[in-house]
């Protein structure tokens, strides 16, 4: 599948790169892929390879501040913005006529998934699936403790654009040491959150966890089972709380936070076979 690469312009004028994987003009179903924090469009080539085979064309974009699109680095205004900048590329490719007249699903990792949630929630009608692979609705264990959380309130007042280091560790990504390598030369890769951002991201979390959602599209969530970036629990109870036309989880006990870079070749079995039954409208309901 070739991939072209490109910028378009979000409403308040910053240039974001994307990339498009297309079959062809023909192709009846698009994703549209949202990464996750510190990560870029580049490193989901592999993936997409992986369901070349399907009749979907995928797009993504680096989010603002990250990978190759503009932005103050490592910094948004309101979380809602990635939301925003989304829809912005829906219309970009609606008006290249991309998406017009096809199914559409959405699939956010990490941080991703919690920005689709919030693009998903906002036009429920446009939908015709949701994936979030390692959603992130709370970061893992003690390194976000109550006291860390109050820090980082505080500062984000004081110093907004202050960066400070993300606390993300590399080793629990994945397993594979080969990735490893390749992931740390990476030079696209932000390793450094702005301490308004990362109040943001904390803000953000809580909400999702609060509020009570209602989907109009089917569901599903794919969760590192020894995941040492976002909480797990934190994920099944969001999941337990939401309504969707159909929903499933599928936990993978001993794969890290990055499951479509790891060996087991489920996670991506299991995506093919949502992406090929709901493209039919094939599912059923809990």
């Amino acid at each position: 599948m070739k991939c072209d690469e490109g910028y378009f312009q979000a409403k308040d004028g910053i240039k974001l790169f994307y990339r498009a994987w297309e079959q062809s003009q023909a192709t009846p179903n698009v994703c549209i892929l949202i990464h996750g924090y510190g990560d870029h469009s580049g490193r989901y080539n592999e993936l997409i390879g992986s369901l070349s085979e399907l009749p979907f064309s995928f797009y993504a974009f680096d989010l603002r501040g990250q990978g190759r699109s503009g932005g103050r680095r490592v910094f948004v205004d309101y979380f809602h913005q990635y939301a925003a900048d989304c829809n912005d590329f829906l219309q970009f490719l609606g008006n290249q006529g991309k998406i017009r007249s096809k199914k559409l699903f959405l699939f956010g990792h990490s941080l991703g998934g919690l920005i689709a949630i919030q693009v998903a929630s906002q036009d429920q009608g446009e939908w015709s699936g949701l994936i979030l692979s390692s959603p992130c609705f709370q970061l893992y264990g003690v390194s976000w403790s109550l006291i860390l959380r109050f820090f980082v309130k505080i500062l984000a007042r004081l110093a907004p654009h202050l960066v400070m280091r993300n606390l993300v560790k590399p080793r629990y990504l994945f397993h594979d040491s080969k990735r490893m390598e390749e992931y740390l030369k990476d030079s696209q890769i932000e390793r450094r959150v702005a301490v308004h951002l990362a109040n943001e991201i904390v803000k953000a979390c809580q909400c999702a966890q609060k509020e009570r959602i209602r989907l109009q599209a089917p569901l599903l969530v794919l969760a590192s089972g020894d995941d040492r970036i976002v909480s797990l629990p934190a994920t099944q109870n969001w999941f337990d709380k939401v309504q969707a036309v159909s929903k499933k989880m599928v936990t993978y006990p001993n794969l890290y936070h990055e499951i479509f870079n790891e060996t087991d070749p489920k996670p991506v079995q299991d995506l093919k076979e949502f992406l090929a039954a709901e493209s039919k409208g094939d599912h059923n309901e809990d």
